[in-house]
């Protein structure tokens, strides 16, 4: 058993090497990425402004470009905020299965202690040995 575990952690150790290495890869090309698209939105929106000032005054094609921008960024926080909401009705609704399930243990380990005790004791023997195995050594 200890050649296949270490045949296990030597599998394991290279493909988070390899992941890793791929994870920082494509990290650092997505961020170029991004700033070559950021880039290219201002110098978009800096040709806009040039061709509505051409339309309209100067002023009112710059007024107009932070308006679109304004309009655009409080439909995203009314987004940002329905979704907030309902990942808390989901947190919500998550926690009270918890609870629900936890219950049901509960209820089933009184019924299990009242009429066999005798299975109640080996079950929590088992259960605390196994926590106890589990458990970290202070050294």
């Amino acid at each position: 058993m200890g050649a296949l575990g270490a045949l296990f952690t030597t599998y394991a150790a290279s493909n988070v090497g390899e992941t890793v290495s791929r994870y920082k890869r494509n990290a650092i090309l997505y961020s170029v990425a991004g700033l070559l698209l950021f880039a290219a939105f201002i110098y978009g929106m800096i040709a806009l402004t040039i061709w509505l000032s051409e339309m309209y005054s100067p002023v009112t094609a710059t007024a107009s470009i932070a308006f679109a921008f304004f309009v655009v960024a409080v439909l995203i926080l009314l987004v940002m905020m329905g979704l907030k909401a309902k990942d808390r009705k989901l947190a919500l609704e998550r926690r009270r299965i918890a609870q629900n399930r936890a219950s049901v243990a509960l209820a089933a380990s009184n019924a299990i202690f009242y009429r066999n005790p005798i299975i109640a004791t080996g079950i929590a023997f088992g259960l605390s040995s196994l926590i106890g195995a589990l458990a970290p050594r202070k050294k």
